[in-house]
């Protein structure tokens, strides 16, 4: 968590208040194509990263966007490469996990750090690959000290009939077995710009920050 000021001007245009924002630090991860981007798009309520739904990925690098929450506080949200980008990707896999490893260390090392990662997967299955991408990002790089928000896109798919919050019960067993939920601090999310909205709100008014927003 950081701050940034910003100078508030009166009526007649001189400055009468600097208020200073409270920006939170969140990185999305997860394989090609799981809908990082897509996200993205909907968390700032136009296209502003380019999507692809295939298995070849298209954030080739992390980009960075800001998205206010409200008056006191902004998020800025990581679109990283996607992690299983083999030889049919522009980026190859070694490459891609570099790339994530290296921006997840620059940014924890950074003032304030990282508030929060968001696992991002499809509600196709649960597989093997996303413990292993889970637990490098979560154990081998964060060494556990970032909360993780696991969210499964697709579910429109997967429960065509509106039901989405079956996915979880149909999945609980594969989802014990990835140890996910394991003493680890990870919460549970399906997709939907309400309930991603009020998880960062959540999330970030949990930490027991008082002072979100100064007047100077």
């Amino acid at each position: 968590m950081s701050q940034r000021s910003v100078s508030v001007r009166n009526g007649s245009g001189d400055t009468a208040i600097q208020e200073v924002m409270q920006m939170r630090n969140v990185v999305l991860f997860g394989e090609s194509g799981v809908g990082k981007s897509s996200i993205i798009n909907m968390m700032m309520g136009e296209e502003v990263a380019k999507c692809n739904n295939g298995a070849q990925g298209c954030t080739l690098t992390a980009t960075q966007y800001t998205i206010p929450l409200d008056s006191r506080v902004c998020v800025q949200l990581w679109d990283t490469v996607g992690l299983d980008e083999g030889s049919a990707g522009t980026t190859i896999a070694v490459e891609a996990k570099r790339h994530l490893e290296q921006l997840l260390k620059d940014e924890l090392d950074a003032p304030g750090g990282i508030d929060l990662l968001i696992y991002c997967i499809r509600a196709d299955r649960v597989k093997r690959a996303h413990q292993e991408k889970y637990r490098f990002v979560y154990e081998k790089v964060c060494k556990k000290a970032v909360p993780v928000a696991l969210v499964v896109t697709g579910l429109e798919i997967y429960a065509p009939e509106g039901d989405m919050d079956s996915w979880w019960s149909d999945h609980e067993k594969e989802i014990q077995r990835s140890q996910y939920d394991d003493g680890d601090d990870v919460r549970r999310f399906d997709i939907s710009k309400e309930r991603l909205l009020n998880l960062l709100k959540e999330e970030f008014r949990a930490v027991g920050v008082h002072s979100e927003f100064q007047i100077k």
